[in-house]
């Protein structure tokens, strides 16, 4: 277990310096305000991603591990079912989201009217946004977790190259630049998932390639209103920072939640692609359970070294994430990140 931890984190590391380039050039392109509009407009396509996807990423990891161990064909279409679900729900969503921001702009807040363009290009990243978590879960539910972690790396890169589209066009360019490079991660990684599986007649266009067992229904909305709770709930801190102390004040607070983030990066990937996947291959229960207190004290016992330097330096942490502009926001980092690692000590 130690040496799946420590690869999952060493390539999760590894991700993180990737995203710290992106985070960097960010802040220091776009500065305080236009990272807090940002921030407002990630959080709302987050919103909405996780409404519309009826928590598939999440029932990946609960019903995929058993059917991949039950045999290639049942693990492929499973797959492909839920897939074609979340596609067709997640480019429903696009599509009406698209249509509402060009008819009526007003109605995402008049705050965010500025931002206008970058919104309405955000959107066509919505696809990308749904499929890449659950193909990530999926490779995961193949017990393969370090190829489920490349993925995550593979995404990172893409999210660091997109930032190249500011010099063509602003907040709007990167929207636009990951929207395509999204897409064809999302085409490459849908054939990782499916690699060593023979074709179903779910891979065909019929009502049977949308059907799905009770048991996931069930399940998708148990989950619903939770997964739904935390996106809006960042939404809404968001956008009333954005309401009532400007743009500047909302990137300030984006700094601290983005080292809080790191810490769930960093330490809580582990819980999707090794812990969860593992705990639902099946089993005898007392079994799971043991292994998953093995898991979460090993856990613990690497938070108590990694998150403390976090707590007592945050403005050094701020400044070297961010920039010196960011500052301001390093009063708040305790808060996001204790509160991060207590979520990722109860999540599972």
């Amino acid at each position: 277990m130690l040496r799946a931890f420590l690869t999952i984190g060493a390539l999760q590391v590894v991700t993180m310096l990737v995203m710290l380039v992106r985070t960097k050039t960010l802040a220091v392109v776009l500065g305080p305000e236009y990272v807090g509009a940002m921030a407002v407009i990630d959080k709302l396509l987050a919103v909405i991603v996780q409404t519309v996807s009826l928590s598939m990423p999440f029932a990946a990891l609960r019903f995929l591990p058993s059917s991949w161990l039950a045999g290639p064909a049942e693990f492929r279409s499973l797959f492909v079912r839920m897939r074609n679900v979340l596609l067709g729900l997640v480019l429903a969503a696009a599509a009406g989201a698209l249509l509402m921001t060009s008819w009526q702009p007003a109605i995402w807040g008049d705050e965010l009217l500025p931002y206008h363009d970058a919104l309405k290009i955000g959107i066509l990243s919505l696809p990308a946004l749904a499929l890449v978590p659950f193909l990530q879960n999926a490779v995961a539910g193949r017990l393969e977790q370090n190829r489920s972690m490349r993925i995550v790396l593979f995404n990172a890169l893409a999210l660091t190259a997109a930032t190249a589209g500011i010099l063509w066009n602003g907040l709007a360019g990167y929207y636009g630049a990951y929207a395509v490079l999204g897409t064809v991660l999302v085409a490459v990684f849908n054939r990782r998932a499916l690699r060593g599986t023979a074709k179903t007649n779910t891979s065909r266009v019929t009502p049977a390639a949308f059907g799905l067992p009770k048991a996931i229904w069930r399940f998708s909305g148990a989950l619903l209103i939770l997964t739904f709770v935390a996106p809006y709930a960042a939404l809404f801190v968001h956008y009333r920072l954005l309401r009532d102390h400007g743009a500047e004040a909302a990137g300030w607070m984006q700094a601290a939640i983005g080292i809080s983030l790191s810490v769930r990066a960093v330490m809580g990937t582990a819980h999707s692609v090794f812990l969860t996947p593992n705990v639902n291959r099946g089993g005898p229960p007392i079994d799971r359970m043991q292994w998953a207190n093995r898991f979460q004290l090993l856990f613990c016992l690497l938070a108590g070294l990694a998150v403390p330097p976090l707590l007592l330096f945050p403005t050094i942490a701020v400044r070297m994430l961010y920039s010196d502009a960011f500052a301001p926001g390093a009063m708040f980092v305790m808060l996001f990140v204790l509160t991060e690692v207590l979520t990722l000590i109860s999540d599972w």
